[in-house]
Parts: C-alpha cells; sequence; structure tokens
C-alpha cells in the first residue's frame, strides 16, 4: 500500500502538521517584512546623502504686530512640538494682512485687516539631503505647504513654508 503525503490526522508523511508549517512560513514572512522595512534602504527610509545648506521662505498670516517686531535678522528658529533647531533667520518683510469678505450677491473682495500683518521670513539652516527631500536636525521634514508651528526667543507662530532653494 502506498503512502499518502497528507494522512486522515492532517499530517505531512504522517510526522509533520500542515498547520505548523503554515505558522512557520508565516512568521518567516512577517520577519522578512520586517527586515526590509527598518533595515534597509527602501522607499520609506531616510538614506543620508550628507548635510546641505537651503535657505526657505515662511509666510506667518495674521500674526500682530508684537510678532512682527519680535522675529530678527539673526534669531535661531526652533520647532516648538521637539525644540529642534530649523534655521537662523536671515530677512523678515511684513505685510497688511488681508482677509476675503463675501457680498450678499455673492461676489468676493480681499480687504485689508487692519492690526494683523502676514510675516514673511527667510531661513538658512543646515538639512540633511536624502532621496526624499531635505529633514531639518535630521528628523523635521522640510517640504513647500507644510505648515510648522515654530518659536524664536520673543514668540510662538505657525509659519507655511513657501518655497525652498
Amino acid at each position: 500500500m502506498k503512502k499518502k503525503i497528507v494522512d486522515e490526522r492532517g499530517l505531512l508523511f504522517g510526522k509533520i502538521s500542515v498547520v505548523d508549517i503554515l505558522a512557520v512560513l508565516l512568521v518567516a514572512a512577517l520577519g522578512l517584512m520586517v527586515y526590509v522595512r527598518f533595515f534597509t534602504g527602501g522607499d520609506g527610509s531616510v538614506a543620508d546623502t550628507g548635510k546641505t545648506e537651503v535657505e526657505y521662505v515662511l509666510r506667518a498670516r495674521d500674526v500682530r504686530m508684537y510678532t512682527v517686531n519680535a522675529i530678527h535678522p539673526g534669531d535661531c528658529l526652533y520647532h516648538r512640538e521637539d525644540d529642534i533647531p530649523v534655521g537662523v533667520v536671515k530677512d523678515v518683510r511684513a505685510e497688511e494682512g488681508t482677509t476675503t469678505m463675501t457680498a450678499l450677491d455673492g461676489t468676493t473682495t480681499i480687504v485689508p485687516r487692519p492690526g494683523y500683518y502676514d510675516l514673511y521670513i527667510t531661513v538658512r539652516a543646515e538639512a540633511v539631503e536624502s532621496s526624499g527631500g531635505y529633514y531639518l536636525g535630521g528628523t523635521r521634514e522640510l517640504s513647500v505647504n507644510l505648515e510648522m508651528p515654530l518659536s524664536s526667543p520673543y514668540a510662538f507662530f505657525a509659519a507655511t513654508v513657501l518655497s525652498i532653494s
């Protein structure tokens, strides 16, 4: 009589359980996925290609005159969440703030907003350049349209990255 590959008890060649083999294969596949994700230079990694100096422009909308007066060239800016330095202020420019008003007929008009200003800050920073872009302090991504909560020696504010060069 010929031996079956899988017997009536579900054992392979009468010795090894098929469920055990599937469990070992599943654990091996999970281990391989963890290795590829965390220990190789795939798409999800920040592979350091060297530090470079970048210059970027931030816009802080609708700030008061106190904030305008509190930001000076030479000030160091920090990310408020983890106090990582994000660069040194190179230039500061303020424009009168505006807002959009909608008339009863549905038309919109941009009008001045007294007492509020749009602050444009040029920042110079050392960043890690990687295949995914720039990272400040090695961990904080720097990209256009990114909103960052920032602090300077005398003010807290939120700003959006307008451009990077």
